[in-house]
């Protein structure tokens, strides 16, 4: 490795007094490949912030290639050779994919600065690179969330960025997505592209990186290399000897959990097809106290169906019923009312109400309750709030701040514990530990373990497969729209999830992550 391609040094910031970033330095050498994890809260978010130009820090300085610069805008970054591509892209849905990636500095007629009918070649090369370009001229809201991604390493590629900001990129992707953007990723360290790299999935960074620096409260309290084993990586991120125990507290409550399979089903579906042609005939039922994984491609329906049954969906065909008696869930706010919970998997577009406070955000749908003769119950809502934010170990300096000043992952657990509020008897969830850290998994696997001893029945599609093994009693497969087989608990494993996936008749197998065409 030669020279550093950024180098921060003593950054420090703090936000209404509380320090998130305490002198942190970080140097990220040219063509180096760096890991950065932590659990939420302990500063990632804001010091990628700062190095992108999102955020201008109290203290410390920042060199680009060895000269002091002042970011003060992410343009002002992207000028500098930094691009950024974050969990939830900020590119614009109704324009292409290729006006995207010349957004800010699209072609112009000579002389006379209108815009030019051709893109630049630049673009179109950029594209190519990261195998979209058959999607140029397709608008991006058409495009699934792994395209989005791609779209935002051609814009920054494009650009000729020097270094690439990779916050949480697989967080919501198949693991043939995962595979694609890290052969992307490859691609980018091959053309000398320095990359920092922030993931809550540890088990990627041997995949990626060469050394992994870890924050904990606001400081970096340590630098291993990527093969070093998740154990000790958890236990560098808390602290203290408390390391991941996702094994045993599902473990624990498979023990515990006792199932009548022969009792009515709490959630039952027959026959059902949705509106959009997405899922044919599906059979489902899950009983209380049951985990059941829907899971396959993206393509595949299961993601559909999930979104349906929490009325996000419409049924064409079919019937559901919840304990017994015909539901009717046209719209989420009607599936809430008949006992069915839902955690959104991008809480950008359907979680998170940027004007919202932490406090709005985990009692909105409790409000018929706390407000049953047309009046808020304040001091009620205060109180579930409290409560609720607490078992969610949701972190934040007051109930009262915006949410999207919490970092994702504590956003995430936020709009769980709404999840919770209305004590649903069914809960919907789509990636619900997207983006949060092993701590914070395991606190919500907890909740799920002790929703379902209460009686409450989970139907989870979940990207991450390991999760999936590790939560779930029975794992449903789809393939174009059908179940095409069912894994027992004593089945499930990572291995036998993707091979259930992607065996289902010759050829069909897939090896590269499905683009537009």
């Amino acid at each position: 490795m030669s020279s550093a391609a950024v180098e921060a040094r003593g950054i420090a910031k703090a936000f209404s007094g509380v320090a998130a970033l305490r002198g942190v330095d970080l140097v990220l050498a040219e063509g180096e490949a760096r890991g950065l994890i932590g659990e939420n809260g302990a500063g990632k978010s804001t010091l990628i912030n700062v190095i992108s130009g999102a955020l201008r820090p109290d203290a410390g300085t920042l060199r680009i290639g060895g000269e002091a610069v002042t970011l003060r805008s992410p343009q002002a970054a992207l000028e500098e050779g930094i691009g950024t591509v974050h969990q939830q892209n900020w590119l614009v849905p109704t324009l292409t994919a290729i006006q995207n990636v010349e957004l800010g500095r699209e072609p112009v007629t000579r002389g006379l600065h209108l815009l030019a009918r051709g893109s630049m070649p630049q673009s179109r090369a950029a594209l190519e690179f990261v195998g979209l370009l058959q999607a140029a001229h397709r608008e991006v809201a058409s495009l699934s969330l792994a395209e989005r991604q791609l779209i935002a390493i051609a814009r920054a590629y494009a650009r000729g960025s020097r270094v690439m900001i990779f916050d949480e990129p697989t967080a919501a992707l198949s693991p043939v997505e995962t595979h694609y953007l890290f052969e992307v990723i490859e691609r980018l360290r091959a053309a000398g592209t320095a990359l920092l790299y922030v993931t809550h999935r540890l088990d990627e960074l041997a995949h990626v990186v060469d050394r992994v620096t870890v924050m904990r409260a606001g400081e970096v309290v340590g630098e291993l290399p990527s093969s070093a084993h998740e154990r000790e990586l958890v236990e560098r991120m808390a602290g203290s000897e408390r390391v991941e125990h996702e094994i045993e507290v599902v473990g624990e409550r498979r023990r515990s959990t006792v199932r009548d399979r022969a009792a009515e089903p709490v959630l039952r579906g027959s026959r059902l097809s949705d509106a959009d042609g997405a899922f044919h005939d599906v059979d489902l039922e899950v009983h209380a106290g049951e985990v059941v994984a829907l899971v396959g491609l993206p393509d595949s329906g299961a993601v559909a169906l999930a979104r349906t049954l929490a009325g996000a969906g419409r049924l064409r065909d079919g019937e559901l019923r919840l304990n017994g008696a015909a539901l009717s869930a046209r719209t989420p706010a009607r599936a809430v009312r008949a006992g069915i919970g839902y955690l959104a998997g991008d809480r950008k577009l359907r979680g998170v109400l940027p004007n919202f406070s932490v406090r709005d955000t985990v009692t909105l749908s409790a409000l018929p309750t706390l407000s049953p003769t047309g009046f808020l119950r304040r001091r009620g809502e205060r109180r579930m709030a409290r409560e609720l934010s607490g078992r969610c170990e949701v972190r934040a300096a007051s109930l009262s701040m915006p949410i999207t000043a919490l970092s994702g992952g504590n956003q995430q657990k936020a709009l769980f514990a709404r999840t919770l509020a209305t004590s649903p008897r069914v809960i919907i969830c789509e990636d619900p530990t997207a983006g949060v850290d092993p701590g914070g998994r395991e606190a919500l696997y907890g909740l799920l373990a002790g929703a379902c001893e209460h009686g409450a029945a989970v139907v989870l599609c979940s990207s991450d497969l390991r999760e999936v093994s590790l939560i779930s009693d029975r794992a449903v497969v789809f393939w174009r729209g059908r179940i095409v087989s069912e894994l027992g608990r004593d089945q499930l494993s990572v291995s036998a999830l993707m091979e259930a996936q992607f065996n289902q008749g010759p050829g069909s197998a897939r090896t590269a992550m499905p683009t537009a065409s």
